[in-house]
């Protein structure tokens, strides 16, 4: 029989794995990092072409639905194994042996695996194999996979003893799960496929298992204009997972987006063109101050196919571009005189904004930009005090971008309502949410979605 599966989420891991029709998993990793979450949905994931079987050695059926709700659907329906002391009925039976041995936990598994395409979940097999000697555990463990080989099957075995397996030997792949500050997979060994992403960061969000793989971001740009987020009271970041990660913006909340060195760019970037395009698009006003290594014409690129003529009225374009076209979104940015730049724009363009539209500005500057070129740090860091009291003062709202190691990164920080951090690890994006702190999420861009995005909570 040959698998078609969709190559996203899992699919992207194990697809090329389960095509090459295999006989044996191991996962493997400490109690409570999600093993068991992981082999219900590899049964859920290929369920069209094998007969699923959960055979249990540390868990009720009930607390299973407890800790799994999703799980009831696929253990319910038709042909049941029934659990001891429960009725209940499932398309994957589910063998209840906690007070078995191993030679009971091998007869089940040849009675399940003697029918074409088992696929057998055997959670937890070392909770019983370690009460065996090791001549008997090795010899049930080379029996079950041998079943599952010469009948078409396929068995998970899930294991606590992340180093001491024996039957990591004998399976054809084997993932370890862990909980670092960032749940992670790592892919140990796995036959027939190429492992291009050894590591790869999972979240298990509403008992689910799902992977936050390495992208390969390629930014599309659908011909639709931006559809904005509008609150009664509060601001929006023009994206809901990160509204509902900080609880929206207030008035004349300051919001410091804190960077790693090593951060993606391209996301940071990203995650601010949500929020200037939903205050433009809301009928708000937007001044960035653009960074020197991006000409204005690649900001213009980004934001003028989500928003009309008439939204760009109300951008303040502030770049340091030598030839700058006569745009009345375009302001000249000295960086021989950034203060007096700051002045002007303050003192001159914003109110002309306000005059426009009295709904809210949002102020966008990347302070690590103009420190690079300011000596003196209390000339930035009174002028940031001087910012954020007339900004505050109308309702209005700022964005910093800057590093924890920035010399006005204190100060930034005293003042910052809202404190976030954009880092990358193997290359995935995550945003930690410091103030108000509400864990770690890992981003998810779909380019045909673009400039959407989603957010995982990790931790």
């Amino acid at each position: 029989m040959t698998l078609t599966i969709e190559e996203n989420g899992l699919g992207s891991i194990f697809a090329n794995f389960f095509k090459a029709n295999p006989t044996s998993l191991l996962i493997r990793g400490d109690p409570g990092v999600g093993k068991t979450t992981l082999a219900l949905e590899l049964l859920n994931y290929v369920k069209p072409y094998y007969r699923g079987c959960y055979i249990s050695t540390r868990v009720s059926y009930e607390k299973l639905i407890q800790q799994i709700p999703w799980c009831k659907d696929l253990l319910i329906d038709e042909n049941v194994m029934r659990p001891f002391a429960s009725n209940m009925k499932g398309t994957a039976p589910l063998v209840d042996v906690r007070l078995g041995t191993i030679n009971i936990i091998v007869e089940m598994v040849m009675s399940a695996v003697m029918k074409d395409r088992a696929f057998i979940i055997l959670d937890s097999w070392d909770a019983l194999a370690k009460e065996a000697d090791m001549k008997e555990r090795l010899k049930a463990e080379k029996t079950m996979v041998s079943l599952a080989d010469a009948n078409n099957g396929f068995i998970i075995f899930i294991s606590e003893e992340p180093v001491l397996n024996t039957v990591a030997y004998l399976v054809d792949a084997v993932v370890t799960l862990e909980n670092k500050t960032i749940r992670y997979m790592r892919i140990d060994k796995m036959r027939g496929s190429q492992i291009s992403d050894k590591y790869i960061f999972y979240s298990l969000i509403d008992s689910h298992f799902t992977p936050i793989n390495r992208q390969n971001i390629v930014f599309n740009k659908p011909n639709r204009i931006f559809e904005p987020i509008v609150y009664e009271r509060k601001r929006s970041t023009g994206n809901k997972y990160l509204d509902n990660a900080i609880n929206k913006i207030g008035a004349g909340n300051v919001i410091l987006f804190e960077v790693s060195e090593n951060r993606d760019r391209r996301v940071l970037g990203l995650i601010l063109l949500n929020m200037i395009l939903n205050y433009m698009r809301s009928g708000g006003s937007a001044i960035v101050f653009n960074t020197p290594d991006k000409p204005y014409a690649s900001i213009l690129n980004h934001i003028k196919p989500y928003c009309t003529e008439e939204d760009l009225e109300r951008l303040i374009l502030v770049s340091s571009d030598i030839n700058l076209p006569a745009y009345q979104y375009l302001e000249k940015m000295s960086y021989e005189d950034i203060m007096g730049t700051f002045e002007r724009v303050i003192t001159n363009r914003y109110p002309q904004l306000k005059i426009k539209s009295n709904k809210p500005c949002l102020l966008s500057v990347d302070i690590g930009m103009c420190e690079a070129r300011i000596n003196e740090k209390d000339a930035i860091g009174n002028n940031l005090l001087v910012l954020a009291n007339i900004f505050r003062s109308n309702g209005d709202n700022m964005v910093f971008v800057l590093t924890d190691k920035h010399k006005n990164f204190a100060t930034t920080q005293s003042i910052a309502d809202i404190h976030l951090k954009l880092f990358t690890k193997d290359g995935v994006s995550f945003i930690k949410t410091i103030k108000p702190y509400n864990g770690i999420y890992g981003i998810i861009i779909d380019d045909n979605e673009y400039p959407l995005y989603k957010l995982v909570k990790m931790v």
